[in-house]
């Protein structure tokens, strides 16, 4: 085990200690002063915990609305949780000019049919 305090400490008593973040101050009895940045230290992994019990699952949200005095159906609580629409966004970019379709008669002739004059 690792000291904090230096073996010239001539065994002073701890008068106060603060910590400040991972900075632990110790004032000894003399008024001296030892300053220790904890995240420098590595401790020791301890045991894994047992294992907790399995409990139920917990009330849904419509549950708890039936539970405090309100009713309806489940599909009229989900209903009210749909607030207003919305204000209108903004008109977008208009879009670039198309590709040229097919005439009439093209599409005619691509179902098949004939070209007769």
């Amino acid at each position: 085990m690792s000291t904090m305090l230096p073996q010239d400490s001539d065994q002073q008593q701890i008068q106060t200690f603060e910590l400040n973040g991972p900075i632990l101050t110790i004032t000894l009895e003399n008024g001296g002063k030892e300053s220790v940045d904890l995240s420098t230290y590595d401790g020791i992994q301890g045991p894994v915990g047992p294992v907790g019990s399995m409990n139920t699952d917990g009330q849904s949200a419509y549950e708890v609305l039936l539970n405090k005095g309100n009713s309806g159906t489940k599909q009229d609580f989900l209903d009210s949780l749909k607030g207003a629409d919305g204000a209108t966004g903004l008109q977008g970019p208009s879009g670039g000019d198309g590709s040229n379709g097919l005439s009439a008669y093209e599409i005619w002739l691509q179902e098949g049919n004939l070209r007769t004059e």
